[in-house]
């Protein structure tokens, strides 16, 4: 690889990733921004590895945003890469990202459930704990209206397993839960 194309990947995923962290902390316009420029130099490069992480992220910000959308057509990018080059680590995240945008579609429980459920057996098959928590979080959400009891017992054996990083988000939201659970 010559200096010159390294310099190009190494700018495309710093923009990529400062432009998730900027979204993700409120920024929407200029994070989105910097994220898809990010992106856009990624592909440019025409590098394929991590292209399903950096479609997720998009999908991630579109939905956070309330763009549906926007967040479908890149979270079915994200599907078809990670198909394609098999980037399977990230399965559990694109099934707990489609049960969120299913949910803000307006699908019927059973079916956000669903996806949640195949998300969260995935994290587990996995061992990506961190994918596991996020999942058992979307599921136990989503069944708290009317299975509390249950959506605790999904949840809390996912939390108590971590012993570090509770002041983290995803920690401090499956937290939050739990207690209003209890």
């Amino acid at each position: 690889m010559n200096a010159r194309r390294a310099a190009s990947l190494w700018l495309a995923l710093g923009e990529t990733c400062k432009g998730w962290a900027i979204h993700q902390l409120g920024d929407f316009e200029g994070g989105l921004k910097l994220l898809r420029q990010g992106v856009l130099r990624w592909y440019v490069t025409g590098a394929a590895l991590h292209t399903t992480n950096w479609e997720i992220c998009l999908a991630e910000s579109y939905l956070l945003q309330g763009d549906a959308a926007a967040a479908r057509s890149h979270l079915s990018a994200a599907r078809a890469h990670c198909e394609s080059y098999g980037e399977n680590y990230l399965a559990a995240e694109i099934d707990r990202l489609e049960a969120l945008l299913l949910q803000r579609e307006g699908a019927p429980t059973e079916l956000i459930e669903q996806c949640l459920t195949k998300a969260l057996d995935t994290a587990r098959q996995q061992g990506t704990r961190l994918f596991e928590l996020r999942s058992a979080t979307a599921l136990a959400r989503a069944m708290a209206e009317h299975d509390e009891h249950r959506a605790h017992d999904i949840l809390s054996p996912v939390y108590n397993w971590f012993t570090e990083g509770s002041g983290t988000s995803d920690m401090k939201e499956a937290k939050a839960l739990l207690d209003r659970l209890t």
